[in-house]
């Protein structure tokens, strides 16, 4: 692993992702004896938990048994070890891993988070029974089912399943009204609504009003501040009597993107406005007004662009969703009414979701010590090493993040492996951006190092 303790491997398709995540955990586990146990390697499917396993323990039975390869020249190099005693520690690690199982932590993301959970089931007022639903299809045919058989007494509801037919119809959607609500109810496990507190607001007592006000604040709030920066930077540009046409890519540049968060059409920063914030690909190399952007870009239009980029990446997913909302107000009662039928399901069938779980394991990290974390788990883990990484999701990266930091602050090294082109779990919020360039920028340079 590379001498900084955090590193992102950008992988793609026959790139060796495997052999890396093998060797990576490998050159942790002969650390010394048992240190197996304190190390961490989560995936997103059973298929790929089990290869992961497997891979490890083909490997360390080949090298217990002399059978050398690349990899093993490349541990026994880290190691400092001759082929007899690298033999000998890899039959006397694989004997026992095989011997203490349950304590080879390589599983699914939704097992790990399942396991924090069910340790902290007491205080979460969980039974023992209680289940982690991973299969929202199901749930969602049940209670939109129950929440039609109210229609006849519930004349709320009545009025706002008629205005959602009618929009729906005037969009030459599905007549398939039980189809379309299922649809719609998605929205109840999407992570930006929580964020935004939907959750909380559905079931409590404020109104419509009350929570239209709120969506407002979000909307004008982004917009406003968007504008402004978009102006401020098309003033530098007129002071200095610089156009789009004096940068890199010229209409596709950045101050292309200025134009187009005034205007308000499209706020997302394109991949040439990132080149010109991280690699300095401001203007062609032959610019003869390069000297007159250069005092530009130092006088304010710099840090006007890099905090236009940065209020995209932490706020367009919350203006987007409240705009989303706000368009369809009267899906605010259905969705309350539907909130209210999930609830009733859960209690009911004794079910937590497994957005439920990523959301407290999210609160929990952040407000308590990680080493009481893994006191109530029963494992204390030094390293993390995070596999199909462009499935994860912001709110499970946040659980993640507090005690990947823990591990980094007492100098351990922790991998990230992914390939952004083939995202799996975008249905349930596989943020790519992550992978792409915000877990680095999160934990800095000096930290982190991407490689490919």
């Amino acid at each position: 692993m590379s001498n900084r303790n955090f590193v992102i491997y950008k992988s793609s398709a026959g790139s060796g992702k495997t052999y890396t995540l093998t060797r990576e955990y490998l050159k942790l586990a002969f650390t010394r004896e048992n240190y197996y146990k304190h190390i961490l390697a989560v995936t997103f499917t059973n298929k790929a938990m089990q290869e992961m396993k497997n891979r490890i323990i083909q490997k360390l039975d080949e090298f217990g048994q002399g059978r050398f390869d690349t990899m093993a020249k490349d541990l026994m190099g880290h190691l400092n070890l001759e082929a007899k005693e690298f033999q000998q520690r890899s039959a006397a690690l694989l004997s026992r891993i095989l011997h203490g199982y349950s304590h080879f932590f390589i599983s699914t993301i939704d097992s790990f988070f399942q396991k924090v959970i069910r340790s902290f089931s007491r205080e979460l007022g969980l039974a023992g029974s209680y289940r982690l639903e991973l299969d929202y299809d199901l749930i969602l045919i049940q209670i939109v089912n129950d929440l039609l058989l109210e229609v006849e007494t519930n004349k709320n509801l009545r009025k706002w399943l008629i205005a959602f037919t009618m929009e729906r119809l005037g969009e030459g959607r599905s007549w398939d009204v039980q189809k379309e609500l299922r649809s719609f109810a998605r929205e109840l496990f999407r992570e930006e609504l929580q964020d935004l507190e939907l959750d909380r607001k559905l079931k409590s007592e404020v109104g419509i009003l009350d929570f239209l006000k709120h969506l407002d604040v979000v909307i004008r709030s982004f917009e406003s501040e968007m504008k402004t920066l978009g102006k401020t930077g098309h003033e530098i540009l007129e002071k200095y009597g610089l156009t789009a046409d004096d940068f890199t890519q010229k209409k596709r540049g950045v101050a292309a993107h200025l134009d187009k968060v005034i205007s308000g059409k499209d706020y997302k920063p394109n991949n040439y406005v990132f080149q010109a914030l991280n690699e300095d690909k401001w203007f062609p190399v032959k610019s003869i007004k390069s000297s007159v952007i250069v005092s530009a870009l130092e006088n304010g239009l710099k840090d006007t662009i890099k905090q236009a980029v940065s209020l995209y990446e932490d706020g367009y997913v919350k203006y987007a969703t409240a705009k989303a909302i706000r368009k369809f107000i009267y899906g605010y009662g259905l969705l309350s009414d539907l909130s209210r039928k999930l609830q009733e399901y859960k209690a009911e069938h004794d079910v937590m979701l497994i957005s439920d779980a990523t959301r407290f394991l999210r609160e929990l990290v952040q407000d308590t010590d990680a080493p009481f974390v893994y006191e109530k788990v029963g494992s204390f883990f030094n390293h993390y090493l995070i596999d199909e990484f462009q499935d994860t999701s912001a709110f499970q990266w946040q659980s993640f993040r507090p005690l990947i930091e823990n591990s980094m602050a007492e100098g351990k090294q922790n991998l990230l492996v992914g390939d952004v082109k083939q995202s799996i779990y975008r249905w349930r919020g596989g943020d790519l951006e992550l992978l792409q360039y915000r877990v680095q920028k999160q934990f800095g340079d000096h930290q982190t190092e991407a490689l490919r």
